[in-house]
């Protein structure tokens, strides 16, 4: 018999006793609940999580790089960072015990954060407003952790962005061909070796020390931004399983692949492939507003490159996913990660084709301070 979710919550610290719990959309690795409270007529809410063991069997690991990193947040503030317990600062709710989760009796692994109200969340960039705003709040992110040393953290998702890597898996995957599909993805496969040379221009630095190893949040995407629900301003950056060592180019990259697009992922036509240099030139500004006072000038030389590397890094996945048999993303349909892989192909020429103009846009940026 499945845990009843009402009975864990009462297993936390919340203000008052819980009420009501009701299924939370959105969440695509861990199963999610809100949970009402009122206590002296006030109510409060708290999201409530059981965490998915298949994508992270380290629960423990998990959560210690979550309690590191926002204990870092809380006692690391600069001036004009939200203060630490604000609606602005994502915090945990502590299991009643003290700990910082709850296990059931089938031995599933629970927490809870403060729910954030008054916010908003969307999937994909609908302004340059927002592509300003999440590129923002992702480089303060980056800028609060800047002090904390990337060995305090566990790999959650060992080599999650080593695209040599990657790449290796793809080839491996084309080779055994498990499902057959390897002939209908020939043009692809041409692709993907037309542009291995993308594949070592962050890792290689990185490994050679060229480039710091930082912490990074590593899942930057538009969904995981909380904006204020009146003002539109980005508040708080959310979802933080992935956050583990790495470069901000990752981060970056991986913005200018998901939030410099109006289309979606998964167009079944890849001449659709969409690059809005207006919503580049927004999230380069933000970006570059609240993170150059830490990054080195090797990292800004190649801000435009991570978006290369990291798009041509998810077409690998989708591909490789593809030809595997659609073990690790979704599908509601046998071709939907050939069209994706497609897509961040076709994506990826835009980018190539554009880049002196994104440099152009970098540059100006610096200058302006």
């Amino acid at each position: 018999m499945a845990p009843d979710p009402l009975h864990i919550a009462e297993r936390f610290q919340t203000e008052g006793e819980p009420t009501d719990v009701q299924p939370h959309p959105g969440g695509h690795i861990h199963e999610s609940w809100r949970v009402a409270c009122r206590q002296h007529g006030v109510r409060r809410r708290y999201l409530l999580q059981r965490l998915n063991p298949y994508v992270f069997p380290d629960s423990a690991a998990l959560m210690r790089n979550i309690e590191r990193v926002l204990d870092h947040i809380a006692s690391s503030s600069a001036p004009g960072d939200p203060p630490s317990g604000s609606r602005e600062a994502l915090s945990l709710v502590a299991a009643r015990d003290g700990a910082s989760t709850a296990t059931d009796a089938t031995g599933g692994v629970w927490r809870m954060f403060n729910f954030i109200e008054s916010t908003r969340s969307c999937e994909t960039v609908a302004t340059a407003h927002d592509a300003r705003e999440a590129g923002a709040a992702f480089a303060r992110f980056q800028r609060r952790l800047a002090g904390l040393s990337p060995s305090q953290l566990s790999f959650t998702i060992p080599d999650f962005h080593h695209t040599p890597k990657r790449l290796a898996a793809l080839h491996d995957a084309a080779k055994k061909d498990p499902v057959g599909r390897a002939a209908h993805a020939r043009d692809e496969l041409a692709q993907i070796a037309r542009h291995e040379a993308l594949a070592g221009l962050i890792q290689q630095p990185l490994d050679a020390g060229v480039l710091p190893l930082r912490i990074a949040h590593n899942d930057a995407k538009i969904a995981n931004v909380l904006f204020d629900a009146d003002s539109g301003e980005a508040i708080c950056v959310v979802d933080l399983d992935t956050v583990m060592p790495g470069s901000p180019l990752h981060d970056f990259g991986d913005m200018m692949r998901s939030m410099t697009s109006r289309r979606r992922e998964d167009e079944t036509d890849s001449a659709e492939a969409q690059l809005d240099l207006a919503l580049f030139e927004a999230l380069a500004e933000g970006y570059i507003r609240e993170a150059r006072g830490f990054l080195t000038a090797a990292e800004t030389a190649r801000l435009t490159t991570a978006g290369r590397v990291i798009t041509f890094e998810q077409a690998v996945r989708f591909l490789t996913d593809y030809l595997s048999g659609d073990v690790y993303y979704r599908t509601q349909r046998p071709a939907q990660n050939l069209d994706r892989a497609r897509s961040q192909l076709a994506l990826l020429d835009l980018m190539m084709r554009q880049q002196r103009e994104m440099d152009a846009m970098i540059d100006a940026s610096l200058r302006r301070g």
